[in-house]
């Protein structure tokens, strides 16, 4: 048995030189299907909450063992620079430091009126 180059031949065994056409048709109906269930896909696993927290640079945040959905609150981060309530600065640390007491008047005062106000939820400008 002779050994032949690959290819297409007809049915004498002769090469077939023709053109080729490359026609491939598409189901409109299945891809329909496919782009419908890939968008209920990315839907379902897109999850947003709405909150963002600015984080400055020198807060290090602890690695989460436990994931829930977060309630709107007040967000008080203390840094080794400065202490804010709601991304507003009350505090630095050189203040902090200079006083003889451990109760941080203006943090408390501030806390105070949020709680009073009412503004449970924290706004960014």
């Amino acid at each position: 048995m002779p050994i032949h180059v690959p290819g297409k031949r007809d049915r004498h065994g002769k090469m077939s030189s023709g053109k080729r056409s490359a026609v491939a048709v598409l189901s409109l109906t299945a891809m329909v299907d496919l782009f419908t269930v890939l968008v209920v896909f990315l839907l379902q696993n897109y999850a947003t909450t709405g909150e963002i927290l600015d984080i400055p640079e020198g807060v290090k945040l602890p690695d989460a063992s436990e994931v829930r959905e977060l309630k709107p609150a007040n967000v008080i981060i203390v840094s080794n620079k400065e202490i804010k309530l709601n991304n507003d600065t009350v505090a630095t640390y050189a203040e902090v430091k200079a006083q003889q007491d451990w109760d941080i008047v203006t943090l408390k005062t501030k806390i105070e009126e949020a709680i009073r106000l009412g503004d449970w939820v924290f706004q960014f400008s």
